[in-house]
């Protein structure tokens, strides 16, 4: 990062305080929309302003956020607004989708999901946009989202509304900088995909796993891929299965230590227990499973390789491919 400038000094720059239609929320906006801005520059912002206790720059650099990942971003209103629907701000996909942007600084705000409800009700009729192509999301700063998912999942918009933590929000933008790097097709459709699930309320639990699976991409510099060669036959020898250990991400080896020390198969709910344990992490979910063996598998298929975990019954139980379960025991010393 080779500059970084504080809200504190920019709020002294603008000389008064972020209102509707002032020059100072467009200096603001115009400021924070320039594209020298990386991720690390909106964390220490999203942060500050987070403990600062300043929501209106919150909002707009929530909204900002869109921009760089690829969205088409309106600016809201900081205050209800007669004329105009007053939400906080709009991102619009190239494909037409028109996302509702509130911004909440914690949870511990009162939210009324039929508010969010009738902009989109609203968006769609003034706009002239299908209503089909019209969501809404609920970014919040810091607390538990737990009774905002649930308050969504009971309204009459549990189709059209989602939620993303500022922190989630920030590792998304974070994924995007990196995917750039890798040159790959099509990466803020993919990115912004991600934003849109038809099954789940929370989609920080998504973002979290595509950074897992994504890891895999960047933790091998091809000078250590090369360090022992990948023969093609499909079978592995021991040297390949610890190399492949060494270079997996920490859940991918919590995974497979925590299936070494196993003796038979394991239901799927005893393995996130004991990946709770091993990670020291009592929010290790089902979400963060799926990434890690998606992660494992990918690079096992691109290195034409057995499997060595199998997941029988439709996922419902984990166990070590019998061929290779020494071998990884001995990687972890069992």
């Amino acid at each position: 990062m080779k500059e970084q400038i504080s809200l504190a000094s920019i709020n002294q720059l603008l000389g008064e305080e972020l209102k509707d239609g002032n020059r100072a929320a467009q200096t603001f906006r115009a400021f924070i929309t320039q594209p020298r801005w990386q991720h690390e520059h909106f964390h220490l912002w999203v942060k500050e302003a987070i403990t600062q206790q300043w929501p209106r720059h919150l909002q707009d650099i929530v909204i900002a956020i869109g921009q760089y990942l690829g969205f088409q971003i309106e600016f809201g209103h900081y205050s209800s607004n007669r004329n105009s629907i007053s939400f906080d701000g709009l991102w619009k996909k190239s494909t037409g989708e028109h996302i509702v942007i509130e911004v909440k600084s914690g949870t511990w705000i009162a939210h009324d999901v039929g508010q969010i409800g009738e902009y989109l009700q609203r968006l769609a009729t003034t706009v002239g946009v299908p209503y089909t192509k019209v969501f809404g999301l609920y970014v919040i700063g810091e607390g538990d989202a737990l009774p905002l998912a649930d308050q969504i999942r009971g309204s009459a918009y549990r189709d059209r509304v989602r939620l993303i933590s500022c922190d989630d929000l920030l590792n998304l933008l974070k994924l995007k900088e990196d995917l750039n790097t890798l040159e790959l097709r099509d990466v803020n459709q993919k990115i912004q995909s991600i934003l849109l699930p038809i099954d789940t309320i929370d989609v920080g639990h998504l973002v979290r796993v595509i950074i897992e699976i994504a890891t895999l991409r960047r933790s091998l510099p091809a000078e250590e891929e090369e360090a022992v060669p990948f023969n093609s036959a499909g079978v592995w020898t021991r040297d390949e299965i610890y190399q492949f250990l060494v270079n997996s991400t920490s859940n991918q080896r919590a995974l497979f230590k925590v299936l070494s020390r196993q003796s038979d198969k394991i239901s799927r709910r005893k393995l996130i227990e004991e990946l709770q344990m091993e990670t020291d992490d009592s929010q290790f979910s089902g979400m963060q499973l799926a990434g890690a063996r998606a992660g494992i598998t990918m690079r096992i298929e691109a290195l034409g390789k057995e499997p060595l975990i199998r997941a029988p019954d439709r996922g419902r139980y984990y166990e070590l491919h019998p061929d290779y379960a020494n071998d990884i025991r001995g990687y972890f010393g069992g």
